[in-house]
């Protein structure tokens, strides 16, 4: 069994360390990172560091949100969700919601929205955080219309979109965001985490 990694409270060490990013003027935060061996073999030195939460810990998910139109199906009064999952530094996937009406009293034609989505950060995600506070992305979707400019959602239709957004920074996980697609345009909140 020398390959088993024994984790046990002795043979873990847990610490906290500061760290801090050259191009941030904030404070130093701490980071809680575990140490544990990574084999048992006799003579191995070798550690395995797992950051759990902190600075060092890489924001790889934005959940985005906000007030949108659906100007194709006259679905002018709508909101719409935005799950992006970074893939590569300047490659994220997701999935996208969206539910819409034409008047307030939400008894005419009515669309509602789900798929899956690509796009491509022409600033690359990490870089965005620590240096700059805007960030400018394109891409395309693909998902079914339920309901689409109808009064029932019987009728299902599958939709291709092309997007391009952009956010700005206003806070240590929070940016302001906007986006505009061949049916909808989006304006609101995107927490990064």
């Amino acid at each position: 069994m020398k390959k088993l990694i024994f984790l046990s409270f002795f043979s873990t060490i847990m610490c906290a360390q500061t760290y801090a990013h050259p191009s941030d003027d904030e404070q130093q935060k701490m980071a809680l990172i575990i140490y544990a061996p990574a084999t048992m073999e006799p003579g191995m030195q070798d550690m395995t560091a797992v950051t759990i939460w902190g600075p060092s810990r890489d924001k790889r998910y934005c959940l985005s949100g906000g007030f949108s139109s659906d100007f194709r199906n006259e679905g002018y009064l709508g909101v719409k969700g935005i799950f992006d999952y970074k893939m590569w530094p300047r490659v994220t996937v997701g999935l996208e919601a969206g539910a819409y009406a034409n008047n307030t009293s939400f008894r005419g034609k009515r669309t509602l929205d789900s798929g899956v989505r690509a796009s491509y950060q022409w600033i690359p995600f990490d870089r965005v955080w620590r240096r700059k506070p805007w960030s400018f992305y394109t891409g395309i979707s693909a998902g079914a219309l339920l309901g689409p400019g109808d009064k029932s959602f019987k009728e299902v239709e599958p939709y291709l979109d092309i997007h391009a957004g952009a956010r700005y920074r206003i806070g240590n996980q929070w940016m302001l965001f906007s986006e505009i697609s061949t049916r909808t345009a989006t304006l609101g909140l995107s927490l990064k985490f």
